[in-house]
């Protein structure tokens, strides 16, 4: 992994320097975005859809990145054993 860095340094330091480019300004946006409410306590009725969203979507979301994973995994080994039988 550190060789691949070492040679393209430049090309290296711009993703890092995007990377926290993005940290930043999702930083700075959070506080104007914060800025405005009257308080900052986070209460149960605030995170209730949130929550409700997120469970939701975890019973799509894990049979298909089951499935994606399969496949993925079949497209990766099935080569691997036929090159071993063919082999020998």
């Amino acid at each position: 992994m550190f060789k691949g860095i070492k040679k393209n340094r430049k090309k290296a330091a711009k993703v890092f320097s995007m990377v926290a480019l993005v940290i930043v300004v999702a930083s700075v946006m959070s506080l104007f975005a914060f800025a405005s409410m009257d308080s900052y306590t986070l209460s149960a009725e605030m995170l209730e859809p949130v929550l409700e969203g997120a469970a939701a979507n975890v019973g799509v979301i894990v049979p298909i990145g089951i499935g994606l994973f399969v496949i993925i995994l079949g497209v990766t080994l099935i080569p691997l054993v036929f090159s071993k039988f063919k082999r020998g």
